[in-house]
Order: C-alpha cells, then sequence, then structure tokens
C-alpha cells in the first residue's frame, strides 16, 4: 500500500504529516512493517538518525540491482519503522526518473506493508513524480493562504494533465479563526468553479490543526506526533480512516477498534 504526501508550494507541512503519519501507523499497527521515504530533496528533519538515503541507492537503482531486503533491514529506525532518507545534493533531482521511482517503491512493496511517501513540492522531480504515479492514494497539502491557494489552483491543471489524481485535500496547520476555512476551499476548488481537479464535494477535506509544538519539533528534530497532543493525534486518525475508507477498507472491515481498519489489506507481507 503506497500513500503520497504532496504540495504545490513550500513549507506547507508535508514532510512532518508524512512522518507524523508513517509514525502513527507504526503505533497503531505494530504487526505491519512501515516505511517513510523521503522521495524529494529532503533528508530526514525530524528523525535523527537515519542511516539510509536514496543517495546511497542510487546506482542500485539506475541498474535495478537492488536488494530490497537488505536494505529494508538496514532503514529500520524503531521497531517496525524504517525511514529512507532523501537526496539533498544540490542539482541532485537530474539523477532521478519516475522509472527509477517506480523500481524502488515495486521492489518495496514486497517488504513492506504500508509506503509513505514524503514527495515534496516539486513536481518536476523524478522520485516525487513517480511516487505519485505508483500510489494508491494522494493527498494535495495546502496551508490557509492566499499565496499557497493561487499556487495550488495554478499547479492542478499539470497533474490533471499527468493524470495524477488527488484523492482529497489536506489543510494542515490549520486555525478555525481564519478566512481560508473547509468551506471556501470546497468552493474555491471545486470542479464547477475552477475546471480543476475533484478533490472537494463527496471526497470532503482534511484537516491537521496547528500544533502548539510546530517550533520545538524543529529544535528538538522530532515530529509534532511524537509528543503525543491528543487533537494532533485525533486528526491523524481520520487520515488514517479516510485512507482505509477510500482504499476499500470500510467500517465493515473493523473487529478490534482501529487495527480492524487495515484487515486483509496486504497478504504475503514479512
Amino acid at each position: 500500500m503506497i500513500i503520497s504526501f504532496h504540495s504545490a508550494d513550500h513549507k506547507t507541512g508535508v514532510s512532518q504529516t508524512a512522518q507524523g503519519f508513517a509514525e502513527h501507523l507504526a503505533l497503531g499497527h505494530p504487526d505491519k512493517r512501515i516505511l517513510l521515504l523521503h522521495s524529494d530533496c529532503k533528508g530526514s528533519d525530524y528523525f535523527p538518525g537515519v542511516r539510509e538515503s536514496v543517495k546511497d541507492i542510487r546506482p542500485f537503482l539506475k541498474d535495478k540491482v537492488l536488494d530490497a531486503g537488505e536494505l529494508a533491514e538496514k532503514s529500520r529506525c524503531r521497531d517496525n519503522l524504517h525511514i529512507i532518507s532523501g537526496d539533498m545534493d544540490f542539482g541532485s533531482r537530474e539523477n532521478y526518473t519516475p522509472e527509477m521511482a517506480e523500481y524502488l517503491l515495486r521492489s518495496f512493496e514486497r517488504e513492506f506493508d504500508f509506503i509513505i511517501c514524503d514527495a515534496g513540492c516539486e513536481a518536476d522531480h523524478g522520485l516525487s513524480l513517480g511516487s505519485l504515479f505508483c500510489s494508491d492514494r494522494v493527498y494535495m497539502l495546502i496551508r490557509q493562504s492566499e499565496v499557497c491557494f493561487s499556487r495550488t489552483a495554478w499547479a492542478l491543471p499539470l497533474y490533471r494533465q499527468l493524470r495524477i489524481n488527488f484523492g482529497a485535500l489536506v489543510l494542515c496547520g490549520f486555525e478555525k479563526s481564519s478566512p481560508y476555512t473547509k468551506e471556501y476551499a470546497a468552493e474555491r476548488f471545486s470542479e464547477k468553479s475552477s475546471g480543476n481537479l475533484e478533490i472537494a464535494g463527496s471526497l470532503g477535506i482534511l484537516t491537521i490543526r496547528k500544533s502548539r509544538y510546530g517550533s520545538d519539533s524543529e529544535t528538538d528534530c522530532k515530529s509534532i506526533y511524537s509528543y503525543g497532543e491528543a487533537g494532533y493525534s485525533k486528526d491523524m486518525t481520520a487520515l488514517e480512516e479516510d485512507a482505509a475508507a477510500s482504499l476499500g477498507f470500510s467500517a465493515a472491515h473493523r473487529e478490534n477498534g482501529r487495527r480492524g481498519l487495515w484487515k486483509n489489506s496486504v497478504s504475503g507481507k514479512r
């Protein structure tokens, strides 16, 4: 199962959300193997000590000789959570193609139950674009500002031409007092009003509230999720429920609380 987080603008919380979601899945489903892959130019800012990076394995991607099982073990960071950092070298995006991303992700599908991709905000990065093509569910992240709303509206026709379907819009750092409400976002990005992808309406718009630990997480090099803030964790649960339902694992599959969400979602995995 591959789930990607992407944005059309910088500083929208893509990395924070991807890592928080990966940690949320790992904690809630200890019997599953979770991989967080930074498929862009970013490192692992909120989890120090990550040992593996896309940069290190690029030669194996190019020649398609990757030992996915060995890399899966080396990338283990905590219990059932595995992390692979991106290639942060300046100009490195030119070294990657969408085909390399597809090879990498398909290889890892045999090793992991869930692959969470931090697909950044640069659609011209080969790994980022490739992860969007390969994903079972893609979320478009946006912050509550006119700059970000305008940038997203400008970019959506490009994604439509690339046949990338966003499952839902996620308002990150959400504040109820902002004029950029869920209702306004639904109207702004509706297919009727803008001709863009249908990412609102019946699909809904998700929110991840602004956390009081935002600044602390950068100083402490920890994800916001790791602070255990009840409201933030609740939003991650809502995100998981949306992903499960959209992929055919509805409430009828639940048996033992949240863990039942993904019952029978994978088979033959370690």
